[in-house]
């Protein structure tokens, strides 16, 4: 019984660090994309560059912004490997300190563009959304509590930042202004967040039931070959 536990969990440490794996080869390929996509807009589009940045934007800022949080994927993604080659598993403290790192890159880019164009835009532009992606791919990651702590970081680092880079009252002059608006926002990303813990525990359970299977299965069938 021992002996089909820890193969149990040995088999089930294997699958979330793969599924792990998997989550961080998907958010290096959006990053990447939005890095061609953005660099190659500024270059290709100036009137629109022009309307948007009306103080001027650097070409090279998207690569500075987005090419250091790739290079980390690709350094975790290696670190993780070579944990696994040794059968070891990813640090839980080390997992919760990656999620926060990741989980901050739309606050940078968010702070970054507040300084080139109209603050209360960047709020209604495509980074606030990268907020979503992050939340969404941390089911992956399979546990609850690292899905609803990614929730929390992107809800406080957009209101935080809302209250950084605007002028916002309790009531405001303008909708935008209001802090009622802001705060709805990230109350839509923390229940994000919660439903993507919802999620990554539902699917974490359908990886234990599966496992649980094959260990049992290849149990039986051992014992069927040492019978024979």
């Amino acid at each position: 019984m021992a002996e089909t536990s820890g193969d149990f969990a040995q088999a089930l440490r294997g699958e979330i660090l793969r599924s792990e794996q998997q989550r961080m080869k998907v958010i290096a390929s959006i990053l990447v994309f939005i890095l061609c996509f953005t660099t190659i807009g500024l270059q290709v589009l100036p009137e629109l560059r022009e309307r948007l940045f009306p103080t001027g934007i650097e070409w090279w800022m998207p690569i500075a912004a987005i090419c250091p949080v790739v290079l980390y994927e690709m350094a975790a993604f290696a670190f993780l490997s070579w944990r696994m080659s040794r059968g070891n598993d990813f640090p839980r403290p080390a997992r919760f300190l990656n999620a926060l790192i990741e989980t901050s890159l739309p606050g940078v880019i968010i702070y970054v563009l507040a300084h080139h164009m109209e603050p209360q835009l960047v709020f209604g532009f495509w980074p606030p959304m990268l907020y979503f992606v992050f939340i969404v791919l941390s089911t992956l990651r399979l546990d609850f509590w690292l899905s609803l702590w990614t929730g929390i970081v992107a809800a406080a680092e957009q209101l935080g930042l809302a209250l950084l880079l605007l002028p916002i009252t309790l009531s405001g002059d303008r909708p935008e202004q209001a802090l009622v608006y802001h705060l709805s926002r990230s109350t839509m990303l923390m229940l994000a967040g919660i439903a993507a813990a919802i999620v990554a525990r539902a699917l974490r359970q359908q990886f234990e039931n599966s496992v649980a299977a094959a260990v049992a299965r290849d149990k039986v069938t051992n014992l069927f070959g040492q019978h024979v």
